[in-house]
């Protein structure tokens, strides 16, 4: 990233160090969790939204808790995973604001003893244009440095991911049991 920053004075260079030292592992924790994950649950949702297009008039048994209930469409069926994909999309996305608050600068506890008062800035600015994220400063870094509750945020939406595609998939897996003695409604 030198290379690319020509006529850099001691303060940039400063930046450089800190950035590649020992606070990388806060920019490849924050860089990781923004990057694209919901990607592959976009073309599910897709793939869902057009299947339940195409089986919207083919009747079926709904079911409560393995009982017969009332009929429905496989479409309406395939509707409700696709909601499902689509707000465990949502949820993960929503965490994309606390993953972009840094501590950088916030040294010796999140005082910012001995950081360079233009080393926030610069750095942050430096990622955000390396991986077209809009970092910012931590409003905090007392509690940016103490905790990683973004990270903790980040994870519990991604169980939520994936509780979301187990719970489909084993729907999907029970309605094609058989052909003898399963479901074998699909």
């Amino acid at each position: 990233m030198a290379e690319e920053l020509p006529g850099l004075d001691r303060v940039e260079r400063l930046v450089q160090e800190r950035v590649t030292g020992h606070r990388a592992h806060q920019r490849v924790v924050h860089a990781a969790g923004l990057g694209e994950p919901d990607d592959e649950l976009g073309v599910l949702e897709q793939g869902l939204a057009k299947k339940a297009k195409e089986l919207a008039k083919v009747v079926k048994l709904g079911r409560t808790h393995l009982q017969d209930a009332v009929p429905m469409t496989l479409g309406q069926e395939l509707s409700g995973f696709e909601q499902q994909i689509r707000k465990s999309k949502q949820r993960v996305e929503r965490t994309f604001a606390s993953l972009e608050e840094l501590a950088l600068g916030g040294t010796a506890v999140g005082t910012g003893l001995n950081s360079h008062p233009k080393l926030p800035a610069m750095a942050i600015a430096a990622l955000a244009k390396e991986h077209g994220v809009s970092f910012r400063r931590a409003d905090s870094y007392f509690e940016a440095m103490a905790a990683r509750d973004s990270i903790v945020e980040l994870m519990g939406a991604l169980n939520g991911v994936a509780v979301s595609l187990m719970k489909i998939g084993q729907d999907l897996r029970l309605l094609s049991s058989g052909p003898r003695s399963g479901i074998g409604e699909i």
